[in-house]
C-alpha cells in the first residue's frame, strides 16, 4: 500500500499540473478572503474568526478533489497498466487504500498552507490573539473528513471512464449533489416529514465546523467514505463484477443495511465534544432537562434571514446553531428563518415594530429596517 502511496506522489509532482492545483487552489481562496469585496472578505467581517474560509472551501472542494483523483484509475485502465498493477503481490484493497491515502496527503499538503490564515487572525484580532481556536481546530477536523469523503467519490468516479474529462465531471456532479443536493430536496419540501437534509453531509459538516465533535458526524462520513470504497473495490475487481447480478446485489444491499444500522444506532449513543472556548454549543443540565420534557411542538419563528451586516449575520448563525442544539435534544422544536422584508406589513399588525439601524460599511453610511423579534 505505501508503495502505491509513494507512487502518487511522485506522479502527481513529477508534472507542473500537480503543482498548478495546489497554487490555483490557494490563489482562489486568498482572493475570496483577503482581496475580493464582499461577504467572504475576512478584513470586512468585523470578527476574528476564519468561517469565511470553512464555508467556501468545501465548495473549493467540490471540484479540487475530482481534479486530483481523475486519472488515479481512470489512466490506469486507460494505458492497460491496471492489469499489471493486479499481477503485483497487492489485494484489490491495499492498491485502492493506497492511492486514496496518496489523494488524500496532496489534500492535507494544500490546506498546510492555509494555516497562515490562523496566524494572521491571532495578530489582527483586537486585543492580539482574539481568536476561538478550539473552533477554528474543530473546523480544520470537519474539512480533514469532508476531504476523505470527496477523496472516495473522486476515486469511485475514476473507474467509471478511461476518460479524465469525464470522470472530473462524474466526480465533481457526485460530490456537489452529496454536499449540497439533500439540502435542496430539503427545501422543496417533498418530505417535510423526514430531515433529509440529514443525509447530505453539508449538515454534518456545519456540525462540526462549529467546533463540536459529535460521534454521530464521525460516523457518519466515515460510513459514506467507506461505502464510496467499496463500490470502488467493486469497478476494480474483475471476479466481483463477472459475479452473478444477484450475489452483487445482494452483497451491495448488505453492506448498505450495515452502515445505516450503524449509524442508527450512533444516533442513540453518542457522544459530544464541545472545543469552543466558552463551549457555548454546551447546554445546562437544567436547560436539558426543560427541553427533554417538552411533548407539544414548539414552532419558533426568526426574522433574521437575508441580506444584513455582519453584525446581524453572526447573531443569525449563533441563533440558528443554538435552535439546532435545542432541536437536536428534542425534535419538538422546529423553527424556521424569516425574511422581514418580505412579511413587514404583517408583522406590523402583530404588533412587532421595526428599529432603524445605522449600518456603517465601506466608509458609507445607510439606514437599515430590521424586526429583532
Amino acid at each position: 500500500m505505501f508503495a502505491i502511496l509513494k507512487k502518487e506522489l511522485n506522479t502527481f509532482f513529477a508534472s507542473p499540473i500537480g503543482y498548478l492545483v495546489i497554487f490555483v487552489f490557494l490563489l482562489i481562496n486568498g482572493f475570496f478572503l483577503w482581496i475580493f469585496k464582499g461577504d467572504f472578505n475576512i478584513l470586512n467581517a468585523g470578527f476574528a474568526d476564519l468561517n469565511s474560509f470553512f464555508f467556501i472551501t468545501p465548495w473549493f472542494f467540490v471540484f479540487l478533489i475530482p481534479a486530483i483523483t481523475m486519472r488515479s484509475f481512470s489512466d490506469e485502465i486507460r494505458l492497460g497498466t491496471i492489469e499489471i498493477l493486479k499481477t503485483k503481490p497487492l489485494s484489490s484493497w491495499q492498491i485502492l487504500l493506497g492511492k486514496y491515502f496518496g489523494a488524500l496527503l496532496l489534500i492535507i499538503i494544500a490546506l498546510i498552507p492555509t494555516l497562515i490564515y490562523v496566524f494572521t487572525i491571532l495578530k489582527l484580532g483586537n486585543p492580539v490573539g482574539n481568536l476561538d481556536i478550539g473552533s477554528t481546530v474543530g473546523s480544520y477536523i470537519g474539512l480533514l473528513f469532508l476531504a476523505g469523503t470527496f477523496t472516495s467519490i473522486g476515486l469511485f468516479s475514476s473507474t467509471l471512464s478511461n476518460n479524465q474529462i469525464v470522470a472530473f465531471i462524474i466526480g465533481a456532479i457526485l460530490s456537489f449533489f452529496m454536499f449540497y443536493g439533500f439540502d435542496a430536496l430539503a427545501e422543496i419540501e417533498l418530505l417535510p416529514d423526514i430531515n433529509i437534509e440529514n443525509i447530505g453531509m453539508h449538515e454534518h459538516f456545519n456540525s462540526i465546523s462549529r467546533g463540536v465533535i459529535d460521534t454521530r458526524d464521525i460516523i457518519y462520513f466515515l460510513s459514506v467514505t467507506s461505502f464510496f470504497l467499496f463500490l470502488t473495490k467493486i469497478n476494480l475487481d474483475k471476479k466481483q463484477r463477472d459475479m452473478k447480478n444477484n450475489k452483487l446485489i445482494i452483497n451491495i444491499i448488505i453492506v448498505i443495511v450495515g452502515l445505516i444500522t450503524i449509524n442508527f444506532i450512533s444516533n442513540n449513543f453518542y457522544k459530544r465534544f464541545d472545543l469552543t472556548q466558552d463551549h457555548r454549543y454546551t447546554l445546562s443540565e437544567e436547560t436539558k432537562n426543560i427541553v427533554s420534557n417538552i411533548e407539544d411542538p414548539v414552532a419558533i419563528k426568526v426574522y433574521l434571514e437575508g441580506d444584513f451586516p455582519p453584525e446581524f449575520k453572526r447573531i443569525q448563525q449563533e441563533t440558528k446553531q443554538h435552535l439546532e442544539e435545542l432541536n437536536a435534544l428534542n425534535e419538538n422544536i422546529k423553527y424556521r428563518f424569516i425574511n422581514p422584508k418580505t412579511k413587514t406589513k404583517e408583522l406590523v399588525e402583530k404588533g412587532l415594530q421595526p428599529s432603524r439601524l445605522s449600518v456603517q460599511e465601506d466608509g458609507k453610511v445607510s439606514q437599515a429596517v430590521i424586526f429583532p423579534w
